[in-house]
């Protein structure tokens, strides 16, 4: 019984927190691109310095994925694709090769992935 008293005395304080774990596959289909300015990503001409439509880009991307909070930049993964066309151009379908060893969807699996719950609901 003495027990029973002094723990109703004492605050419950939840010091607990709880975390949820897991891991996922991002997938990111390329349906198609337009570039009718013929420029490049900071807006400068991609071949002529003043005169951007008289010569089509040779478009490639690159992509980096991060996890949101990582200090760490492309901590999930990167990739470049190769030349794949001029300023309007449909990206090749499912399954298909984008160079570099990628197939288009692009997927980047990721193997932990971790979210502190802040109260205890």
């Amino acid at each position: 019984m003495v027990y029973r008293s002094v723990l109703r005395k004492i605050p419950f304080y939840p010091f607990f927190q709880d975390f949820c774990s897991g891991w996922g596959i991002i997938s990111i289909k390329l349906v198609d691109y337009k570039n009718p300015g013929s420029t490049v990503f900071n807006g400068e001409c991609c071949d002529t310095p003043t005169w951007c439509t008289y010569n089509s880009c040779e478009n490639y991307f690159k992509f980096c994925v991060t996890s949101l909070g990582s200090l760490d930049p492309c901590n999930l993964g990167s990739s470049t694709t190769r030349v794949l066309g001029e300023d309007d151009f449909t990206f090749p379908a499912a399954g298909q090769s984008l160079g570099s060893n990628l197939v288009n969807p692009l997927t980047y699996n990721f193997s932990y992935w971790q979210v502190r719950n802040k109260g205890i609901t």
